[in-house]
């Protein structure tokens, strides 16, 4: 079986992107830090937060959009970990 081991959100502005991350079970996310809004950024952050099949992404589609984000994680080959929500 594959089990989820670490949640990554992905709150996306046009020059930076902040990231937390949350672990299997009960315990609070953490804020990593921001990032610069860059393909090479995210592929490196994806790299450090471990094993694509232990790792499910979430970000807010907005008028920042995301696409370094998925072209990232699409060549990293966790689109299927990819979650996209509207912000309200």
């Amino acid at each position: 079986m594959n089990y989820t081991t670490k949640y990554a959100g992905l709150d996306v502005s046009k020059e930076t992107i902040a990231v937390a991350v949350a672990e299997s079970g009960r315990d609070a996310a953490r804020y990593v830090g921001a990032i610069k809004h860059e393909a090479g950024a995210i592929r490196k952050l994806l790299k450090q937060l471990g094993k694509k099949e232990d790792l499910e992404v979430c970000y807010e589609a907005g008028p920042a959009g995301c696409v370094a984000a998925l072209g990232a994680a699409t060549g990293r080959g966790t689109e299927r970990s990819l979650r996209a929500e509207r912000g309200r």
